[in-house]
């Protein structure tokens, strides 16, 4: 299966005598995508988010197993389960960097005020 994706899609759907135009409308992924994924040609996908998700959901509709067609095309990719779950959502990490710079200024900002007030109200 690995290394057949797309002849798998194919396959499954032929077999169960479903037109990609059928399938588009009921699942509202583009015929474009569909076909797409029948071909391997993965290039057409905006991003990978959405080729891994286009075809789990293919695969589900055509009573494969979603979660399995996923993990063949990580493996025909070269790709781990980890890599993929830590590449799959990288906003947090970029959230986090953020929140901690600015952790880090508002620290410096404070103590800077604190020393002003020190020189400024201490007793001469």
């Amino acid at each position: 299966m690995d290394l057949f994706i797309g002849t798998t899609l194919s396959e499954a759907r032929k077999q169960r005598k479903v037109s990609l135009k059928k399938i588009a409308q009921e699942t509202k992924i583009s015929s474009r995508y569909l076909q797409a994924l029948e071909a391997e040609t993965y290039d057409l996908f905006p991003a990978e988010v959405y080729l891994k998700g286009f075809l789990r959901s293919y695969a589900q509709y055509l009573g494969l197993d979603g979660d399995e067609m996923v993990r063949a095309y990580n493996r025909q990719q070269g790709q781990s389960a980890e890599s993929t779950t830590s590449t799959a959502n990288p906003a947090p990490v970029t959230a986090l960097k953020n929140n901690t710079r600015l952790l880090v200024w508002s620290i410096t900002a404070i103590i800077a005020v604190i020393l002003i007030l020190i020189l400024i109200l201490r007793p001469q």
